[in-house]
């Protein structure tokens, strides 16, 4: 199976439009989203209700938690919970209950998809993850292959049995070792940062074991100039460009 995983859409119509074209043409089996549809950017109820239409399946993003959850929202930064609060106005009483219903983790061909941290952390960074902890994780858990999303940067981490090591990634394909453990974070759709200011998405091949990491340019431009005109935080437009 070819599923299409991406993550950190928040709230950018023109970026996600742009990766709904972009997997129409590779024609992925699935679609699958780590969370987080939205905070940040401009659009947050078209991009929930343009990601119910296509049908795809996500699970909750700690922004998407923050709109219902006091004890998530009170974790943002300051700017954050503004934005939440704003994004929340945005929104109607359907898509709000669309991201209250997400579930926290999916397995699907044995593989976890979770916003965070697995199993099933919302706010745990794998960035700020030292290698001590990942080896004990590593340890631990039975998972071989596992996705997240949440720091909004490409990276992935395999375990040998032995040692953690860190790996940056491009765009391009990438064998995965069937004797190792992963977890691989897809980067973000909406707010990208690492420093390149296309959207990023991957596909993962279940069966040849290979994931390709796609970059997708959009007009970057047009979303900041809206959330310079709703009022948002311009950072959250700086950091597009």
């Amino acid at each position: 199976m070819r599923i299409a995983v991406l993550s950190d859409i928040h709230g950018n119509l023109e970026a996600f439009e742009a990766v709904i074209a972009d997997m129409a043409a590779r024609r992925p089996d699935r679609v699958l989203c780590l969370g987080d549809l939205v905070g940040y950017g401009p659009n947050p109820e078209e991009v929930v209700r343009l990601f119910q239409r296509c049908g795809y399946t996500t699970v909750l993003g700690n922004h998407d938690a923050a709109l219902h959850r006091h004890g998530i929202f009170n974790r943002l930064n300051f700017l954050a919970k503004e934005n939440s609060l704003q994004t929340k106005k945005l929104m109607s009483q359907q898509s709000l209950d669309f991201c209250r219903g997400l579930p926290e983790k999916l397995m699907v061909e044995d593989a976890l998809f979770v916003h965070g941290f697995p199993p099933s952390s919302l706010q745990q960074y794998l960035t700020w993850t030292s290698d001590t902890q990942l080896a004990e994780f590593f340890k631990q858990s039975d998972l071989r292959l596992s996705f997240v999303g949440h720091s909004h940067a490409l990276a992935m981490v395999s375990w040998d049995g032995q040692r953690v090591t860190w790996h940056d990634l491009e765009q391009r394909t990438y064998s995965l070792k069937n004797k190792c453990k992963y977890i691989i974070n897809v980067g973000s759709v909406g707010q990208p940062r690492d420093g390149n200011n296309n959207a990023k998405y991957l596909l993962w091949d279940s069966e040849s074991n290979e994931i390709e990491v796609l970059y997708v340019p959009y007009n970057y431009s047009y979303t900041i100039k809206k959330i310079f005109d709703r009022g948002f935080p311009k950072a959250y437009g700086i950091q597009l460009g």
